[in-house]
């Protein structure tokens, strides 16, 4: 019989690829994130590569079996980096993942609709998502005034608590009456 590594699992990871199974198959056939692991899932970047992507982070049992294999940094540093995974990650509200409102809209910049969608989903778990973020991220993201209105962020509070100028408030939207 072959020799496949020091542990009985080991290395079998690799020949279950060789032989086209994905990562999807292995979830559906019951395996576990861990059982991977220790089947020669050495990374995340293997999982990626047997097709786990950031649509997994939405199913709850593999976003907690990632996080608690992996770590929530090497998760959101894998899977984290554009506007839709930042949507994806932020779906299920007991895993952040370790980032911030500010980290994540930064990667929704020029995709308000991105920006929007992840700041609807965090105000279910948080009282204030914007809170916290930057005027300059913000603006950046291109949402504008309708959308931010409906988070609690009209003109007044806008210029008030983030001292967006006349300018901003334009930039963002805002009808500014002279």
């Amino acid at each position: 019989m072959a020799s496949y590594g020091a542990t009985p699992l080991e290395g079998r990871f690799e020949l279950l690829l060789s032989y086209g199974c994905t990562f999807h198959k292995l979830r559906m056939a019951g395996c576990s994130i861990q059982w991977m692991q220790s089947a020669g899932a050495a990374s995340l970047a293997d999982l990626r590569r047997a097709g786990c992507d950031t649509l997994w982070l939405q199913d709850h049992a593999t976003l907690g079996q990632l996080v608690e294999t992996y770590g929530a940094t090497c998760v959101a540093a894998e899977f984290v980096k554009c506007p839709t995974s930042v949507v994806d990650a932020v779906g299920h509200p007991s895993v952040r993942l370790g980032l911030h409102t500010e980290q994540l809209l930064a990667l929704c910049r020029g995709h308000p609709a991105h920006a929007f969608a992840a700041l609807q989903v965090l105000l279910k778990s948080e009282d204030d998502p914007l809170s916290n973020v930057s005027l300059d991220t913000i603006i950046a993201t291109g949402i504008c005034a309708h959308e931010l209105s409906s988070l609690k962020w009209p003109l007044l509070r806008m210029a008030r608590e983030k001292g967006a100028t006349q300018s901003q408030l334009k930039t963002l939207g805002y009808t500014v009456i002279l």
